[in-house]
């Protein structure tokens, strides 16, 4: 009776045991098909990313490559696979996925930097960086997003240098609100020529600026503007400097702004163009002179 005792009690053990086992294996194989559609998941994230993704070992040889890479380097996966990152840049890897010096183990994010593609011609790009480390902590490799920058620096560029010659021209340019028509940006040859500060311009309107102005007469100016008749307007008008005094300019207003709702004036001393005509004329005025004189001469030596 003992002995089928314990053929029993094995016999519940082994069915137990066969149980867990079964049950163990589908854990496990629930598992790895987890794993599986995840990777299968992070690769489809990776290939479909907008932006470029590459990821490197501790030798910094690359080890996958995304679509969005080969767009922009024109290098395939093909060419890339299993070869050291310098062969875009040398300062393009993540330098700081060393796996003997572990100080230099900070993330780097919006890093801007020139690499060379694969038809030879170099673009700038904005990466990001960051270590890949193990369950234990342990650095793996790294992982590198980046996106083309290279028009929009050249466009920033352009900007910087239009931004750079609109503050060095003495003509004096003045953005200010389509509505109620307070200043809202001045330039410095502006604010140079007029004594105020851009804060100070951003409390008065043109009204201020503009002697004997009135408001009827300045709201007949800019109807053309306003109703969409007309582009770009051109007046003379007088300049009214912070200490009192004023000159003469020619006045080219035009209506800007993405939704349209400002001005933009770019305002001409012409007080040497102005002396400049008067001189003429008078000039004009002493030939008419002389030519009546000599004519007059003339004709009384003839009788």
């Amino acid at each position: 009776m003992g002995t089928g005792l314990v053929i029993l009690g094995l016999s519940v053990f082994t069915i137990f045991l066969l149980k867990y086992l079964r049950r163990s294996r589908e854990a496990v194989a629930a598992t790895m098909d987890k794993i599986h559609i995840e990777k299968l998941m992070a690769e489809m994230i990776m290939e479909t990313a907008p932006n470029a993704i590459l990821t490197i070992d501790l030798e910094r040889r690359i080890t996958s490559w995304n679509r969005a890479c080969t767009t922009i380097t024109g290098y395939n996966e093909e060419d890339v696979l299993g070869r050291e990152c310098g062969l875009i840049s040398e300062d393009f890897c993540p330098g700081h996925v060393d796996p003997i010096h572990h100080e230099k183990t900070a993330d780097l994010d919006g890093i801007h930097c020139n690499i060379k593609c694969k038809d030879g011609s170099s673009k700038v790009v904005s990466k990001s960086t960051a270590v890949i480390r193990d369950q234990k902590g342990e650095i793996t490799g790294g992982i590198m997003s980046f996106n083309d920058v290279t028009e929009r620096m050249r466009l920033e560029e352009q900007s910087n240098q239009f931004h750079q010659l609109l503050e060095s021209t003495l003509i004096e340019i003045y953005v200010f609100d389509k509505k109620s028509l307070v200043i809202q940006q001045a330039n410095k040859g502006a604010c140079d020529n007029l004594g105020y500060t851009q804060d100070e311009l951003g409390n008065l309107t043109p009204l201020d600026l503009m002697l004997g102005m009135t408001v009827e007469t300045f709201a007949e100016i800019i109807e053309p503007l306003q109703t969409g008749e007309q582009t770009k307007i051109v007046f003379n008008s007088i300049q009214c400097r912070k200490d009192g005094s004023h000159y003469p300019v020619e006045i080219h207003l035009q209506v800007s702004g993405s939704e349209l709702s400002l001005f933009t004036a770019i305002t001409i001393d012409i007080t040497r163009r102005q002396a400049s005509e008067k001189q003429l004329l008078e000039n004009q005025e002493r030939l008419k002179v002389v030519i009546e004189a000599t004519n007059l001469g003339v004709g009384t030596g003839t009788s």
